[in-house]
């Protein structure tokens, strides 16, 4: 849920196309960390600390709730981590920063998401 919310999001910031790029890499043998990068519309600094606000929308009636990057947010949070969203502004896409433990407890199951 956590990714298709965030490159559906891209995809609706790059309407004539664009690139989508994605890395992940272990800071430590703890941490877990991935960064999302569009060449999208991006974000105007006005609206940035809005933007994982439940209902908060900048697009048309019908096309989104506003509720995709809040969920977002609170998915990274139950697992542990924590979500950034950064943009220059319009005409600069955006870079979703997320930070995982490379161990987490969910639902009282632990999952590994890296091999040891």
């Amino acid at each position: 849920q956590l990714f298709l919310n965030l490159f559906s999001n891209a995809s609706d910031a790059m309407p004539e196309g664009g690139e989508l790029s994605i890395q992940i890499k272990t800071i430590d043998p703890q941490t877990i960390h991935l960064l999302i990068r569009d060449t999208g519309v991006g974000i105007p600094p006005e609206i940035l600390k809005m933007v994982m606000e439940p209902f908060y929308t900048t697009k048309l009636e019908g096309k989104g709730t506003g509720l995709g990057l809040s969920i977002s947010r609170r998915i990274v949070e139950e697992h542990g981590g924590t979500m950034h969203i950064s943009s220059q502004g319009l005409g600069h896409g955006v870079e979703i920063n997320i930070t995982l433990p490379a161990h987490a407890t969910h639902n009282d199951v632990s999952a590994s998401l890296i091999d040891e």
